[in-house]
């Protein structure tokens, strides 16, 4: 080889992991942020369209999230607060505002309940620009066997976000895929945003919702 070929050759192996590491930087951690998703469904021939909610949307604030769907006849918020480890379920119509608490004992007492395992593949993706770990989960519930699979960022909040149902699948999920039967639900982040101040109080229970323990 010669001189001049073995001196561009060393620059070049000196030049990708430069390449490598200046696109790793590119992508910057978000603590807070919003998370829009396109929801999609197989396998619901009997549930009207308009009452699947076609559209979702996450905001994150370090490991608390709240996650907003809507339909013509309701939204519904799913309220996940690391802080206090308690999640809401929530619910408002035009006539109603149903809040249903559940605290760390509700949530740990739930888990027992669901068998379920997580295996971690092996391979990254990037979705939207962030890097995301594949997890496939397994959880059967009263008989009936539910397939997941997931692909999660931990470049958006915080690692324990799923802290109320996949504890070991860490930071943000940008698609989802969930199987039971002939019965499919796809979540795909269509769109990430980052929000400079989400109020601590998006977090717990509006003051015109009634509550309702876990259980009832």
């Amino acid at each position: 080889m010669k001189k001049e070929q073995t001196i561009l050759l060393s620059f070049l192996l000196f030049l990708i992991p430069v390449i490598n590491v200046s696109a790793q930087n590119k992508v910057r951690k978000l603590w807070m942020a919003q998370v829009d998703y396109r929801l999609s469904y197989t396998g619901f021939p009997d549930v009207p369209s308009e009452s699947l909610p076609k559209t979702a949307m996450l905001e994150v604030r370090g490991s608390n999230t709240r996650l907003t769907k809507k339909t013509p006849q309701e939204t519904t918020y799913l309220i996940g607060n690391r802080d206090s480890m308690m999640l809401l379920n929530m619910a408002e119509t035009e006539t109603d505002r149903v809040a249903v608490r559940c605290d760390s004992v509700d949530i740990i007492s739930a888990q027992a309940d669901i068998q379920t395992t997580i295996e971690t593949k092996s391979e990254l993706r990037t979705i939207l620009g962030y890097p995301c770990h594949g997890y496939l989960v397994t959880m059967i519930e009263n008989g009936d066997t539910y397939t997941e699979e997931i692909w999660a960022t931990d470049y958006i909040g915080g690692k324990d976000v799923n802290f109320f149902l996949y504890p070991d699948v860490h930071g943000v999920i940008l698609y989802s895929r969930r199987t039971m039967q002939e019965q499919t639900v796809e979540m795909k982040a269509v769109k990430v945003t980052n929000r400079t101040a989400i109020n601590a109080g998006s977090f717990s229970v509006p003051m015109d919702f009634s509550v309702e323990p876990c259980g009832n």
